[in-house]
Protein backbone atom coordinates (compact mmCIF):
# COMPACT_ATOMS: atom_id res chain seq x y z
CA UNK A 1 0.00 0.00 0.00
CA UNK A 2 2.68 1.91 0.82
CA UNK A 3 4.78 1.85 -2.90
CA UNK A 4 0.87 2.81 -4.21
CA UNK A 5 0.98 5.74 -2.41
CA UNK A 6 4.44 7.12 -3.26
CA UNK A 7 3.33 6.00 -6.97
CA UNK A 8 0.45 8.06 -6.72
CA UNK A 9 2.39 11.31 -4.61
CA UNK A 10 4.64 10.48 -7.41
CA UNK A 11 2.52 11.01 -10.14
CA UNK A 12 0.51 14.04 -8.94
CA UNK A 13 4.12 15.71 -7.96
CA UNK A 14 4.99 15.29 -12.00
CA UNK A 15 1.30 16.76 -13.15
CA UNK A 16 1.70 19.61 -10.42
CA UNK A 17 5.46 20.80 -11.93
CA UNK A 18 4.08 20.38 -15.50
CA UNK A 19 1.16 21.74 -15.72
CA UNK A 20 1.27 25.21 -15.80
CA UNK A 21 -2.00 27.89 -14.60
CA UNK A 22 -3.46 29.55 -17.78
CA UNK A 23 -2.66 32.70 -18.71
CA UNK A 24 -4.77 35.71 -17.64
CA UNK A 25 -2.83 38.37 -19.06
CA UNK A 26 -5.00 40.18 -22.26
CA UNK A 27 -4.11 39.11 -25.32
CA UNK A 28 -2.09 41.86 -27.49
CA UNK A 29 -4.65 44.03 -29.79
CA UNK A 30 -3.58 43.96 -33.59
CA UNK A 31 -1.73 47.16 -34.66
CA UNK A 32 -4.08 48.64 -36.96
CA UNK A 33 -2.72 49.30 -40.57
CA UNK A 34 -3.50 52.24 -42.68
CA UNK A 35 -3.53 51.34 -46.50
CA UNK A 36 -4.63 53.58 -49.47
CA UNK A 37 -7.97 52.55 -50.59
CA UNK A 38 -8.84 53.44 -54.35
CA UNK A 39 -12.21 53.70 -53.23
CA UNK A 40 -12.23 56.11 -50.25
CA UNK A 41 -11.87 59.18 -51.22
CA UNK A 42 -12.20 62.75 -48.68
CA UNK A 43 -16.21 63.73 -49.80
CA UNK A 44 -15.60 67.46 -51.67
CA UNK A 45 -17.73 69.22 -54.00
CA UNK A 46 -16.68 72.14 -56.59
CA UNK A 47 -18.39 72.55 -59.95
CA UNK A 48 -18.29 75.55 -62.61
CA UNK A 49 -20.82 76.05 -65.62
CA UNK A 50 -18.73 76.93 -68.03
CA UNK A 51 -19.13 78.15 -72.28
CA UNK A 52 -16.94 77.57 -74.86
CA UNK A 53 -16.46 77.78 -78.37
CA UNK A 54 -17.28 74.11 -78.89
CA UNK A 55 -20.59 74.56 -76.19
CA UNK A 56 -21.81 74.86 -72.93
CA UNK A 57 -21.64 72.19 -69.54
CA UNK A 58 -20.88 71.83 -66.03
CA UNK A 59 -17.35 70.71 -64.52
CA UNK A 60 -17.53 68.67 -61.03
CA UNK A 61 -15.44 67.67 -58.69
CA UNK A 62 -16.78 65.08 -55.90
CA UNK A 63 -13.94 63.96 -54.08
CA UNK A 64 -10.15 63.66 -53.67
CA UNK A 65 -7.09 62.06 -51.57
CA UNK A 66 -3.50 60.86 -52.10
CA UNK A 67 -2.55 57.29 -52.97
CA UNK A 68 1.17 56.58 -52.63
CA UNK A 69 2.49 59.67 -55.07
CA UNK A 70 -0.65 60.14 -56.80
CA UNK A 71 -3.31 62.55 -56.66
CA UNK A 72 -6.80 60.96 -57.06
CA UNK A 73 -9.73 63.26 -58.10
CA UNK A 74 -13.68 61.88 -58.69
CA UNK A 75 -14.94 64.41 -61.87
CA UNK A 76 -18.01 64.68 -63.65
CA UNK A 77 -18.46 66.41 -66.63
CA UNK A 78 -21.86 67.39 -68.25
CA UNK A 79 -22.37 68.71 -72.24
CA UNK A 80 -25.43 70.86 -72.50
CA UNK A 81 -24.58 72.29 -75.73
CA UNK A 82 -22.18 70.91 -78.77
CA UNK A 83 -20.01 68.48 -78.71
CA UNK A 84 -17.06 68.86 -77.11
CA UNK A 85 -13.83 67.27 -76.82
CA UNK A 86 -11.82 67.29 -73.62
CA UNK A 87 -8.42 66.36 -71.80
CA UNK A 88 -7.59 67.43 -68.36
CA UNK A 89 -4.34 68.47 -66.57
CA UNK A 90 -3.57 69.80 -63.51
CA UNK A 91 -1.04 72.60 -62.27
CA UNK A 92 0.48 72.01 -58.87
CA UNK A 93 1.93 75.38 -56.79
CA UNK A 94 5.10 75.21 -58.47
CA UNK A 95 3.49 75.60 -61.77
CA UNK A 96 4.15 71.91 -62.99
CA UNK A 97 1.67 70.81 -65.22
CA UNK A 98 0.38 66.88 -64.88
CA UNK A 99 -1.55 65.04 -67.42
CA UNK A 100 -4.82 63.19 -66.21
CA UNK A 101 -4.24 59.03 -66.08
CA UNK A 102 -7.68 57.39 -65.94
CA UNK A 103 -7.52 55.53 -62.59
CA UNK A 104 -11.32 53.22 -63.38
CA UNK A 105 -12.97 51.43 -65.86
CA UNK A 106 -14.91 54.52 -66.70
CA UNK A 107 -16.18 54.29 -70.35
CA UNK A 108 -16.09 56.82 -72.05
CA UNK A 109 -12.61 57.97 -70.03
CA UNK A 110 -12.51 60.86 -67.67
CA UNK A 111 -9.37 62.05 -68.54
CA UNK A 112 -9.88 63.30 -72.05
CA UNK A 113 -12.24 62.31 -74.86
CA UNK A 114 -15.33 63.60 -76.87
CA UNK A 115 -18.95 63.88 -75.16
CA UNK A 116 -22.34 65.69 -76.48
CA UNK A 117 -25.22 67.15 -75.30
CA UNK A 118 -26.60 65.29 -72.94
CA UNK A 119 -23.91 63.00 -72.49
CA UNK A 120 -22.18 63.34 -68.42
CA UNK A 121 -18.84 61.17 -68.15
CA UNK A 122 -18.01 60.34 -64.25
CA UNK A 123 -14.71 58.75 -63.41
CA UNK A 124 -11.68 58.75 -61.35
CA UNK A 125 -8.24 60.37 -62.60
CA UNK A 126 -4.82 60.80 -61.02
CA UNK A 127 -2.34 63.09 -61.52
CA UNK A 128 1.44 62.14 -60.45
CA UNK A 129 1.82 65.30 -58.78
CA UNK A 130 3.38 66.28 -55.73
CA UNK A 131 0.97 66.80 -52.77
CA UNK A 132 -0.40 70.02 -52.81
CA UNK A 133 -3.76 71.79 -54.04
CA UNK A 134 -4.26 71.56 -57.81
CA UNK A 135 -6.04 73.32 -59.84
CA UNK A 136 -7.79 70.93 -62.29
CA UNK A 137 -8.02 72.50 -66.32
CA UNK A 138 -10.52 71.14 -68.77
CA UNK A 139 -8.61 72.39 -72.50
CA UNK A 140 -10.36 71.49 -75.68
CA UNK A 141 -8.59 70.31 -78.60
CA UNK A 142 -8.90 73.64 -79.80
CA UNK A 143 -6.27 74.67 -76.74
CA UNK A 144 -8.67 76.85 -75.15
CA UNK A 145 -8.57 76.70 -71.15
CA UNK A 146 -12.68 76.04 -70.90
CA UNK A 147 -13.32 75.36 -66.94
CA UNK A 148 -10.99 75.11 -63.66
CA UNK A 149 -12.09 73.79 -60.23
CA UNK A 150 -9.33 74.48 -57.45
CA UNK A 151 -8.72 71.08 -55.52
CA UNK A 152 -7.24 71.36 -52.23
Amino acid sequence: MAAVLVGAAALGAALFTTQQPPDRSPLPSPTPTVTASPEVLVPFRALVDYVSSEGSGRFAATGHGRIGGTTVVDLELTARTGRQTYTLVAYDQRGGRHTAEPMDASTPSPASGTIVAGQTVRGRVGFNAPPGPLVVALVNDRGEDVAALHIP
